[in-house]
């Protein structure tokens, strides 16, 4: 009997703690939606998710994939880097991302001693007013800055394929 009363005991016990371990699982959950919603609300986000089939001026973009990009968001996570590189002129980590020959630049030396004159304060100015539900695209890829500077996807990276100023 005493063998009983002594299962019984443990038991009881055991099931007691499984409202705690309950809620602690649960604690775990919201902490996590916490951090997932946060993560979310960057300053970007809303523009990523945002629909980019209808311009604010009415005009149909051609799709993303008859401009030859493959995944949109990951394009325009690119997009976001990209606009941190031009503010900060990173000059290296831009240079690693152009289709060369860019017209006059033959490689990356040239493309590094004319960044100044390729990357004046007008081109900046439309890179960081650009929002990325209203890139326009064509076949020719993802423009910029009303046709300022475009962009190709090559073996699924991004490169600037022209630089109109």
């Amino acid at each position: 009997m005493k063998k009983y009363g002594l299962l019984l005991l443990l038991i009881i016990a055991a099931c007691q703690s499984g409202p705690k371990n309950k809620q602690a699982e649960t604690d775990s959950l919201n902490t996590l939606k916490e951090v997932d919603t946060a993560v979310s609300e960057t300053p970007y986000a809303k523009e990523i998710a945002a629909q980019d089939t209808l311009f604010e001026d009415g005009s149909i973009p051609t799709s993303w994939g008859a401009a030859g990009f493959s995944d949109p968001v990951k394009f325009k996570r690119f997009i976001i880097s990209f606009k941190e590189w031009v503010k900060n002129d990173q000059v290296d980590s831009i240079s690693a991302h152009v289709k060369y020959p860019l017209g006059r630049i033959k490689n990356v030396d040239d493309f590094k001693k004319n960044y100044s004159t390729l990357f004046d304060g007008l081109l900046k100015k439309a890179i960081a007013d650009q929002h990325l539900d209203q890139i326009f695209r064509n076949q020719q890829g993802a423009m910029m800055g009303s046709g300022a500077i475009w962009f190709i996807e090559s073996n699924g990276n991004y490169y600037i394929s022209a630089i109109n100023n």
